[in-house]
């Protein structure tokens, strides 16, 4: 015999088995470790938290005070930038999964890059859906890890993540005229006509820009790879380059 206690209810069990619905689905390629797709920009916000040192209020998104990390939301300006050409990058955790090209979404996930970009698009009257790169397993230093170099190198690619194989930036051709560049990433490998062949990627200091350089050839691999053994990395490295002749054969230099 079980004894009520005083001001206690006993309900009778529900049977059955409930049944959690995702609150949205995406269409994703991928696998296991990350994966892309694009979402509603106004619907995908609300599933989304954004890792802060410092809470603005007068943002729209969920935000989480977090050790180690130093941004702050605010308004910007991104009417110059080309849809789609600007990925948001998020980590699931354990809480989103791929199956069968689709991800359902219950819980929320950590927004790492593109949290005032989405800000922005919140208050544009032309929304837009946005892409997003999604990694999953990540723990909170593996977040913070990807932040750091994504602000260090002011790019990312989920080859950074996976196999590093290609880029999205034009090539650079070199010629005899010197240009002043910055690594923005280590080696990575692209295909080309001729199969693959390795590259990095570079901000050209004179227009801004970001493109890759092939660096295959001896005459510049052997003395960027010099740089890398010495500091253990060629990202944020400025320099020079040019090759000595017109000739497509002719060596490369380069000048720290």
């Amino acid at each position: 015999m079980v004894k009520q206690m005083q001001g206690v209810t006993l309900r009778q069990p529900v049977k059955g088995r409930a049944d959690v619905s995702p609150r949205m689905v995406l269409q994703a390629k991928g696998d296991s470790s990350f994966a892309v797709a694009t979402a509603d920009a106004s619907k995908i916000i609300n599933f989304l938290i954004v890792p802060v040192i410092e809470v603005n209020k007068k943002m729209k998104s969920s935000q989480e005070v977090r050790d180690g990390w130093d941004r702050v939301l605010k308004d910007v300006d991104f009417s110059e930038t080309q849809q789609g050409s600007k990925p948001l990058i998020l980590s699931a955790r354990k809480n989103w999964k791929i199956h069968q090209d689709q991800i359902n979404i219950i819980e929320t996930a950590y927004l790492l890059d593109g949290a005032k970009y989405l800000e922005y698009l919140q208050k544009s009257k032309n929304i837009k859906n946005i892409p997003l790169i999604i990694l999953f397993d990540k723990t909170e230093v593996e977040e913070l890890s990807i932040r750091k170099k994504i602000s260090e190198s002011g790019t990312f690619s989920i080859h950074d993540i996976k196999n590093k194989v290609g880029t999205d930036a034009p090539r650079m051709t070199i010629s005899e005229v010197w240009r002043e560049i910055k690594i923005i990433s280590d080696p990575f490998v692209i295909k080309t006509g001729m199969g693959y062949t390795a590259a990095i990627n570079v901000l050209e200091t004179k227009t801004n820009t970001i493109h890759h350089i092939i660096v295959g050839a001896k005459s510049l691999s052997n003395e960027l790879e010099l740089i890398r053994s010495k500091i253990g990395s060629l990202s944020n490295i400025q320099m020079k380059i040019r090759k000595q002749s017109s000739d497509p054969k002719s060596p490369y230099e380069i000048k720290i």
